[in-house]
């Protein structure tokens, strides 16, 4: 929730604060009630308590030392130990909670990671592009703040590199960049195909058939044509390359083959014929999920090798890469 402008949020035992300082002012007329006995001064607290509960916990940025703020602690710890003033976060405000406004910072830098990212993997930012500040936020809509933030985050994973006082700029594209790129994939894919197949059990088994369910129906949906087909059909076959090493146990092998697939899946948009099916690539589909469903852990890893060697392969004989 947005706080109130001059309000900001309460630590931990604070947050009951400034519903008695929104209610009783700063006068301390409120606080001194609270350290009342009596059934006049007992009639009072618990209307304190229920007027607490109705209030969210912000207060005012300028109560936030004053002695008031203090006493008023001091005074209501001991209610709270007591059990006598529970504390309540889901009270509504007491006053209208505002409208939603423009999307907070982290879901800006989320929309501007993805956005170029995806602008980078389609090869819509063409290889060794410069790319500024200035000219993401004129073609996103997007403010320095996240576009920054989102800039870092795709150079950790080698999506854009960082030029000093220079801005960022589109990793170049080579045969000897993709040579490497198709080397570790290879490595870190068989490995955790390998380990899913020993360590998976029926969950994975069960999930990695779903999966190359999907991917078939939108191989049978692109080759009748249809529109939106080929679009679903990239991010599943991302899923079911994932589904392969989903049960291998290891959080650091899953990033890294979705980093290095990304970076694969780059150059064959690049050189790809079109929207045609390629009935190899079906087929090898069908045959890692055969040997996996078997447990053949070293037919299913040259099997998955061969079909990622198929990206390195292709681009050369397209003749479209520089060879450094």
């Amino acid at each position: 929730m947005v706080s109130p402008a001059g309000f900001e949020p309460a630590t931990p035992g604070l947050g009951i604060l400034c519903s008695i300082l929104l209610s009783y002012g700063d006068t301390g007329s409120g606080i001194k009630a609270w350290g009342l006995g009596g059934p006049e001064a007992i009639a009072q607290k618990s209307e304190m308590r229920r007027g607490l509960q109705r209030r969210i916990a912000y207060r005012p940025a300028r109560w936030k030392d004053s002695a008031a703020s203090k006493n008023a602690l001091d005074l209501m710890r001991s209610d709270v130990s007591e059990g006598q003033l529970p504390l309540d976060d889901t009270a509504p405000a007491p006053f209208p909670v505002p409208e939603p406004g423009p999307p907070a910072p982290a879901t800006r830098t989320a929309e501007a990671y993805a956005r170029l990212r995806q602008d980078i993997l389609s090869n819509a930012l063409s290889p060794g592009q410069r790319i500024t500040i200035q000219f993401l936020q004129k073609r996103y809509g997007i403010g320095p703040t996240p576009l920054r933030e989102a800039l870092a985050r795709l150079a950790a994973d080698g999506f854009v590199i960082g030029e000093d006082n220079r801005g960022f700029r589109v990793p170049p594209m080579s045969l000897a960049r993709l040579r490497d790129i198709t080397d570790q994939r290879k490595l870190i894919e068989a490995q955790g195909l390998k380990l899913s197949i020993a360590h998976g059990g029926k969950t994975f088994d069960a999930a990695l058939r779903g999966s190359y369910a999907k991917l078939a129906k939108l191989d049978e949906a692109r080759g009748r044509g249809e529109a939106d087909a080929y679009v679903a059909w990239e991010n599943q076959h991302r899923l079911f390359h994932a589904a392969l090493i989903a049960g291998c146990g290891s959080e650091w092998l899953i990033r890294f083959q979705g980093i290095l697939f990304d970076q694969a899946d780059r150059y064959r948009r690049l050189y790809s014929e079109g929207r045609q099916n390629n009935p190899e690539i079906q087929k090898d589909h069908a045959r890692i999920l055969e040997a996996t469903l078997e447990k053949d852990a070293e037919m299913a890893a040259l099997l998955l090798e061969r079909h990622i060697e198929r990206v390195y392969a292709t681009a050369k004989l397209s003749g479209r890469l520089p060879e450094d």
